[in-house]
């Protein structure tokens, strides 16, 4: 194992038992996405997979898979498995911090100002992100 693999799973452990707040789950948490992430992990108690999380609400790919692996690796989520063929690889994520009244007393608070940010800013995102088949962008 790992220095960085273990020094997760420690943070992973305190996470799930509510008895530390670090600066990386601050962090993780100081995010609208990440923190709707959060709240639909944790609320169903499954693994799901960025495309299946952006399928689902309409959030770009990217963007999901970005701030899953950001959650990941600060261990507020945990890679359950993995599948894919050459080329592409499909990870399946689950929370760490279900049962962390911390956490879920923040994603509880922020849930309505989270909805009318991502609301804002336009989200879902998934229709304004996509280029056009050239790749090229356009004015």
């Amino acid at each position: 194992m790992t220095r960085a693999t273990r020094s997760t799973s420690a943070g992973a452990q305190r996470h799930r038992d509510g008895k530390a707040m670090s600066a990386a789950l601050i962090n993780g948490l100081n995010h609208p996405t990440r923190r709707m992430i959060l709240r639909k992990l944790s609320a169903n108690g499954a693994e799901e997979s960025p495309s299946q999380m952006a399928k689902f609400d309409q959030w770009a790919l990217p963007t999901v898979s970005h701030h899953a692996r950001t959650l990941c690796d600060i261990g507020v989520l945990r890679l359950t498995r993995s599948s894919g063929k050459e080329g592409w690889e499909q990870r399946f994520y689950a929370s760490n911090v279900a049962g962390n009244v911390l956490v879920q007393t923040i994603l509880s608070e922020t849930e309505d100002e989270d909805t009318k940010l991502l609301q804002a800013s336009g989200r879902p995102a998934a229709k304004r992100l996509r280029r056009p088949a050239d790749g090229m962008r356009h004015p």
